[in-house]
């Protein structure tokens, strides 16, 4: 099944094929639209190196609602690493934005 975009009046059109991920490293649930579910394939062994596959096939509403089963901790893990640098160094300033983008996330759940 191809994901569906609101176009009005309860209308959904076909948009891509949706597919939710979790990344191995953090546990972040994320998605992204392919075009159709042959791109998917071509990209999925590259894929499974760093995430799970949730799901495939949901409407962009699904695929919102299953992102938003990240647990907490899993943004927070995310902001640490992506503000770690090379040498194992965690930049202050950069954390901070992390933390920032990390409490947003926190707070659109539900």
């Amino acid at each position: 099944m191809e994901g569906k975009e609101k176009v009005g009046a309860g209308m959904e059109v076909q948009s891509g094929y949706n597919v939710v991920f979790r990344a191995k490293s953090t546990g972040v649930v994320t998605w992204s639209t392919y075009d159709n579910e042959a791109e998917f394939q071509a990209d999925l062994k590259q894929l499974i190196e760093n995430y799970d596959i949730v799901d495939v096939g949901k409407t962009d509403k699904e695929c919102v609602a299953l992102s938003g089963t990240t647990p907490p901790e899993a943004y927070v893990k995310a902001a640490r690493m992506n503000a770690t640098m090379p040498d194992g160094t965690v930049d202050r300033e950069l954390l901070k934005y992390e933390m920032i983008n990390a409490a947003y996330a926190i707070s659109r759940r539900d």
